[in-house]
């Protein structure tokens, strides 16, 4: 089990540490994030880019680990006992013939071993109208350092809508 020291300077906001329970409780991160957050007008991509920022946060990193240690410690559960009730489950479903039980027990030790990492799930590509916005912002900001910027941020289409 990781043991994560207390560091006084991974200080959580309110909302930081409301994300990292609702995550340890429910396991789903965008989840987490509308039950933390004020999300009602964010679109679902834009939930889960926030979601995975928050997810590599050193700071929630260290909360989510300390929140799934005191469960552990809560409810007595260790690695040890995991991996035999795994192998355990996986003989049971070998000797009733249940080959989806025996794979899901041998996915399971294979994960509690470190051999299956979590799924990386792909960002979802920015709209047309998104990007446009996006180089629109970055020309305005550009313009502060360079002049020339100001052409070429007026020469850009107008968003729609």
């Amino acid at each position: 089990m990781t043991v994560v020291p207390f560091d006084k300077s991974l200080k959580l906001t309110i909302k930081q540490e409301r994300f990292a329970r609702a995550y340890v409780e429910s396991g789903n991160a965008t989840a987490a994030y509308r039950q933390a957050y004020k999300a009602v007008a964010m679109s679902d991509g834009a939930i889960r880019k926030e979601a995975s920022r928050l997810l590599h946060h050193p700071a929630i990193i260290a909360e989510v680990t300390r929140l799934k240690r005191d469960v552990a410690v809560r409810n007595e559960i260790d690695v040890d006992e995991v991996t035999q009730k795994l192998r355990d489950a996986y003989d049971k479903a070998m000797a009733n013939d249940q080959s989806s039980a025996a794979v899901m027990a041998a996915m399971g030790l294979a994960k509690l071993g470190g051999l299956l990492g979590e799924p990386v799930q792909e960002e979802p590509q920015p709209t047309l109208e998104e990007t446009k916005q996006r180089i629109r912002e970055t020309a305005r900001e550009l313009v502060k350092y360079d002049p020339a910027w100001g052409q070429i941020a007026k020469s850009l289409p107008k968003a729609s809508g």
